[in-house]
């Protein structure tokens, strides 16, 4: 008889067709890149982290127009690195940014690459 911890440690990949990947994809990448509109509101206009948040910004939404162009898996490495350049685009150091700016981030970044890895699962 199996512990009742072994059913905890089980993991199991989520793989997902490409029919629900173009449903889910642009709504969470829609709804991270209006946070990142509130947050450009909040920061000092030229400054490090403002610059990363246009960079990402930018990039989510050449994402999301490559997915809209791409009827067919899989996507094309130019349409990937579109959503890789974004989420490295977030990833700098805390620059003596507030503790809800950061945390807004880095929730953005779960999201993100959580988005980013379901493209090696579609089939």
């Amino acid at each position: 008889m199996p512990s009742k911890s072994s059913k905890l440690d089980w993991n199991e990949l989520e793989y997902i067709s490409w029919k629900e990947f173009k449903k889910m994809a642009p709504p969470i990448i829609k709804l991270e890149s209006n946070r990142i509109d509130e947050l450009i509101k909040t920061v000092q206009s030229g400054s490090d982290v403002y610059n990363a948040l246009i960079k990402t910004r930018y990039e989510l939404k050449q994402f999301i127009q490559c997915l809209d162009h791409t009827e067919n898996p899989p996507l094309s490495y130019s349409c990937t690195d579109r959503l890789s350049n974004a989420i490295l685009s977030l990833s700098f150091e805390n620059t003596g940014s507030n503790e809800k700016l950061m945390a807004t981030l880095h929730y953005i970044l779960e999201r993100l690459n959580y988005v980013y890895n379901r493209i090696e699962m579609m089939y």
